[in-house]
């Protein structure tokens, strides 16, 4: 078993309310409340972050821990379709094969029907 953690977090800048369903656990659809088109509507904005934690000792072998840190954006244009824009720096602690960062840059299409 390799542990692994992450908090994150969100806000809707445009003053959308995220649905949950407090009895099945799960977030709902996000519904902008001017999507994109409608009387000039721009849709809803999401920023959010995420700090993200993995250890990969174990089960015989020395992989390192990884951490990073993303920030995002997610435009959503209506109910189905969004866009995100993702920055991660991620940092790998490995002693045996040193230290190593990478920053990436992720970019998602999604439609939803």
């Amino acid at each position: 078993m390799l542990p692994a953690a992450y908090p994150q977090m969100g806000d809707l800048l445009t003053g959308e309310v995220r649905p949950f369903n407090k009895t099945a656990g799960v977030f709902g659809r996000l519904k902008p409340s001017r999507p994109w088109g409608d009387d000039g509507g721009w849709g809803a904005l999401e920023l959010a972050a995420r700090y993200s934690y993995l250890d990969l000792n174990g089960l015989g072998f020395e992989g390192g821990r990884l951490n990073d840190l993303t920030i995002g954006v997610n435009w959503y244009l209506n109910q189905y379709m969004k866009f995100q824009v993702n920055y991660i720096r991620a940092f790998l602690n490995n002693p045996m094969h040193s230290a190593s960062d990478a920053d990436v840059i992720a970019m998602r299409a999604q439609a939803d029907f």
